[in-house]
């Protein structure tokens, strides 16, 4: 079932990335502006900034924003209940909020980054890690946190992949072939179980992927391994470019575009190999972590195709997955999950369940 609700004087400026609480009520940020409606499309409130003080949004018990300088708690009703500066510039999409703290990084200079913890009920701040970004531009991939003992997980592309404990003792497997100079490179780890797997996506090449035990980093180096896909009938394809990974029903599982063509295929870890498992209607035109999967195992993600964008859900079928829905859109904006259905927001909110 899908289901459009029209938004009551959406701002252009926000990003279309909802937070939805327990009551519906959604909220959108706009580095200017932070907005929230109801679940009926309804505006409640806006809190408009003179500078970058909402590029993010996450909730507790209540609202918090996180923006390029600073962390602003709100009231129920939107107003600032407490502001908290720190120095230097926040990647606001690469955070995680974890027992009361948000970590994420810090850009000082050009030339150093810091991953801080925050406590978000007293802004007191800790530096865990330092680096030197390969550009102004670059950054690390993004983070993952073992809920079980708090380590945190990423790949900082000058070192390989790093564990980082709550103390900021840092633990770094090396990675082969990972960097490459002057330019970013999509990589992301996935924690399951008692393993940390990589997924790195080389320009134009086949996605490479390895896995290796949380207690092996360290000790020994990450081996990643390339190989092409079995297409449809058993014929090879020797390129796979992922333009997201997902894992369902304990495999990985990516979307291929190549030539027009728009597969997902699954990993057979014993062969080494991609899978073919079915055919995508549109073109996912995010980063690597666009798919969302549900609690019922449906896996949701916007893209493009015949010129349209389009929000579509998919479901197992024996060993591919089905199309079990598709709705137009007027964005391609990432999918969310809250409260047991799918979300999007383009200039209307749409529900998939």
């Amino acid at each position: 079932m899908v289901s459009k609700i029209q938004i009551d004087n959406l701002d252009s400026g926000v990003d279309r990335i909802p937070v939805i609480d327990e009551h519906g009520n959604f909220y959108l940020a706009g580095g200017h502006i932070i907005v929230s409606y109801d679940k009926n499309g309804i505006l409640r409130w806006r809190q408009r900034f003179s500078g970058k003080g909402a590029e993010s949004v996450f909730l507790t018990d209540t609202l918090y924003s996180l923006g390029e300088n600073a962390l602003i708690k709100y009231s129920h009703a939107g107003d600032v209940s407490k502001t908290w500066s720190f120095v230097g510039t926040a990647v606001c999409d690469n955070f995680i909020l974890y027992n009361n703290h948000i970590y994420f990084e810090r850009k000082l200079t050009s030339e150093e980054s810091i991953i801080s913890k925050m406590n978000i009920e007293n802004g007191k701040i800790n530096d865990l890690y330092s680096f030197k970004p390969k550009s102004a531009y670059d950054s690390i991939s993004k983070m993952t946190i073992d809920t079980q003992t708090g380590n945190l997980y990423f790949i900082d592309l000058n070192k390989g992949l790093v564990r980082l404990s709550q103390q900021g003792e840092a633990r770094i497997a090396e990675i082969t072939g990972i960097i490459k100079a002057g330019s970013a490179i999509p990589a992301i780890p996935i924690l399951v179980e008692d393993s940390v797997y990589v997924f790195l996506q080389n320009s134009n090449e086949s996605v490479s992927w390895g896995a290796i035990k949380k207690d092996d980093i360290g000790n020994v180096e990450l081996v990643l391994k390339k190989q092409g896909g079995k297409r449809e009938g058993g014929k090879q394809e020797q390129e796979i470019f992922a333009r997201t990974i997902f894992r369902l029903d304990n495999e990985f599982y990516l979307m291929c575009s190549r030539a027009g063509g728009k597969r997902f295929y699954k990993l057979n870890e014993s062969e080494e190999r991609w899978i073919w498992a079915g055919s995508a209607s549109v073109i996912i035109d995010k980063d690597m972590l666009s798919a969302v999967v549900d609690k019922n195992n449906r896996v949701y993600f916007a893209g493009i195709a015949n010129y349209g964008n389009y929000i579509v859900g998919f479901e197992k079928d024996g060993d591919e997955l089905r199309q079990i829905f598709s709705a137009r859109t007027d964005s391609t904006s990432k999918v969310v999950i809250a409260n047991g259905k799918a979300y999007q927001v383009s200039s209307y909110l749409i529900e998939a369940y």
